[in-house]
């Protein structure tokens, strides 16, 4: 039954998690990346306790994005994707090289993204 279910709930771009304490129902394309420069991070706030953060290092022109992470409960929705794409941007606006230390943001890049999608934040990725 759940299989049938989830693709209807992909096809509203609604996201249900189910955390310990209660279930919450949001619309995926509400949810608002922030850039903390200050604690070189990009998060999602997904409720009053949880966060989503893909964490980079920045040195001169070239980001490193080395962490991604998702709370449990909210996994396998597409939030990292949405930080992905936020912090590929960026990298993309601003010039800079990146480096993907996240094997998440790695597989991200080269298995997730059209090919004209890919091919332009490719042109910035350095080993």
């Amino acid at each position: 039954m759940l299989k049938s279910i989830f693709p209807r709930l992909l096809a509203n771009k609604r996201v249900l998690s189910m955390n310990s304490s209660s279930r919450r129902d949001f619309v995926i394309d509400d949810l608002k990346v922030h850039h903390d420069t200050t604690k070189s991070k990009f998060c999602i706030q997904l409720d009053d306790d949880n966060e989503a953060i893909l964490v980079y290092e920045k040195k001169k022109d070239m980001i490193d994005f080395y962490h991604t992470e998702v709370p449990m409960g909210f996994t396998g929705r597409g939030i990292a994707g949405i930080l992905a794409k936020a912090a590929f941007d960026h990298a993309v606006e601003n010039e800079l090289k990146m480096r993907l230390t996240c094997t998440y943001l790695h597989n991200y890049l080269h298995n997730c993204l059209k090919d004209e999608t890919k091919e332009k934040y490719l042109k910035y990725v350095v080993a």
